[in-house]
């Protein structure tokens, strides 16, 4: 059965039939029933097979008298019946099986009992009487060992009950012995088709607690990965899969990663208008794409705050690149508020702030768990937002030492934050010219040869804007703004 959601059917079944009244629901529980009984009939036609080679000391028994008899018996039972139900033991290997299963397995049972009643009329007159209990057999083996559908099983039984009255009438047995193996042969179609009928009702209702299981346990995965998916969301999948595993997560300490911080400049004073549907399907907007940007370069997003975007590079996995790629991510965000103010969504501007320097990281919370970290260097990036300029990438000294073999950094000098503390600042303004040689690819050919010779590993995305150079600085390599 499949595990996928199906659509509602109709599980009522028919008294008579014993069929499903949904159509799809009927062909399911046919496949099922195929997949469940298949060896089951297998085993059955090999049985059947032994049985009737077995029974071959009866012809010889019962009508050892005259030697030709027996050898016709024998070429009927081995050289017409058991190859029939050799061959008919073959074909269940084939595709075409499965469509007809009932069918096939119906008409072996009726060819069988058939090839009894022919052995009877051959059989000397003395002994064909005995014969009949053959029948009976092959209407209790039908039902119960080749598992054939009630309905057939019912068809089966009163075509052969019929074909013994007709061989009886044209073999002129006495009444007495008719009458006594006519009311065996019906005991027996009642008793195949009772455990016939029983049998099937059995399994159709297995069937559909089965199905039923199956339904609530695809609806259980479901869930289970609806809730795996939300708490990847909230926290990295390393952090996430300790959580599950001990129901807590150890606070770690990282020496070395870059915290990006972003913020946009005057934003109270530009939402004043703004209903607040507007203002909150702008503000995800936004942070859904910086969302695709962090992925792209491996930045664990942590959080935002109002209008503030926050996440941090190299950790809870170390990288040697976490510089490098927040300064590349910090870049193509930038592209991704341009596309905005180019195509009039919006008139914000944005403002991004990278430091570099220890963090402790951990969660928090017990009804909603928060990872987070926590530092001087957070309020340190904090600072390189609050203290830079729209649309410009202000980092500290720290990231500025990571990131200088690969882009032109303007010195702005020891700036003061609100803590009237100065720290020395800088401006990235876009790639080394000479990185920006050869490739016709995502990459620049020159960066990401400098990119894998320094951290060991390919990179696959680059911004737009620095791809094109439009944010390369000045000729002379130093830099003295945007172009």
């Amino acid at each position: 059965m499949s595990s996928q959601t199906r659509p509602a059917c109709d599980t009522t079944i028919t008294p008579v039939t014993l069929s499903f009244r949904g159509r799809e629901i009927e062909n399911e529980y046919l496949n099922w029933y195929f997949d469940i009984s298949i060896n089951y009939g297998r085993i059955g036609l090999l049985g059947a097979l032994g049985l009737f080679i077995y029974f071959g000391f009866l012809d010889w028994g019962l009508n050892e008298a005259d030697r030709t008899i027996v050898h016709r018996l024998w070429l009927v039972r081995y050289g017409l019946i058991c190859p029939m139900i050799g061959a008919l033991y073959a074909f269940t290997f084939s595709r075409y099986f499965r469509k007809y299963i009932q069918a096939c397995l119906s008409l072996g049972a009726l060819l069988s009992g058939v090839g009894i009643l022919l052995l009877s009329a051959l059989a000397l007159p003395t002994a064909r009487h005995f014969y009949y209990a053959g029948v009976c057999l092959t209407l209790v083996y039908t039902s119960t060992v080749l598992r054939v559908r009630f309905i057939y099983t019912s068809a089966v039984a009163l075509l052969l009950t019929g074909a013994y009255g007709v061989s009886a009438a044209l073999l002129g047995t006495p009444f007495p012995i008719f009458l006594n193996n006519a009311c065996f042969l019906l005991s027996f179609d009642v008793v195949g088709m009772a455990s016939g009928y029983l049998f099937e009702i059995y399994l159709r209702r297995i069937f559909l607690q089965m199905r039923k299981v199956e339904e609530q346990d695809c609806e259980l995965r479901r869930q289970e990965e609806l809730a795996e998916s939300l708490l990847l969301n909230t926290l990295p999948a390393e952090i996430a899969s300790e959580l599950k595993c001990r129901g807590k997560v150890e606070p770690r300490y990282y020496d070395d990663v870059t915290v990006l911080f972003t913020d946009f400049k005057s934003f109270t004073f530009n939402t004043e208008g703004l209903p607040a549907e507007e203002l909150v399907a702008r503000l995800n907007d936004y942070f859904s794409a910086f969302d695709l940007v962090t992925a792209k370069y491996g930045i664990e997003k942590l959080k935002t705050i109002g209008d503030s975007y926050m996440c941090v590079a190299g950790l809870p996995t170390h990288s040697e690149s976490h510089a490098v790629d927040c300064v590349l991510a910090a870049f193509e965000i930038l592209d991704e508020v341009a596309k905005r103010q180019l195509a009039r969504k919006s008139n914000w501007s944005i403002r991004i702030g990278l430091h570099t320097g220890p963090v402790i990281s951990g969660v928090v919370g017990t009804r909603k768990f928060a990872f987070d970290i926590w530092g001087a260097s957070v309020n340190l990036a904090s600072r390189m937002e609050s203290t830079g300029e729209e649309g410009r990438v202000n980092i500290s000294a720290s990231v500025y030492e990571k990131v200088k073999d690969f882009f032109c950094c303007e010195y702005r000098g020891k700036i003061s934050t609100k803590e009237h503390r100065e720290y020395d600042m800088y401006f990235v303004n876009g790639v080394q010219d000479k990185l920006l040689l050869g490739g016709n690819g995502l990459v620049p050919e020159a960066f990401l040869h400098r990119y894998t010779t320094y951290f060991q590993k390919p990179l696959e995305h680059f911004p737009d804007g620095l791809r094109f150079g439009e944010m390369n600085p000045s000729s002379d390599g130093m830099g003295i703004g945007i172009s």
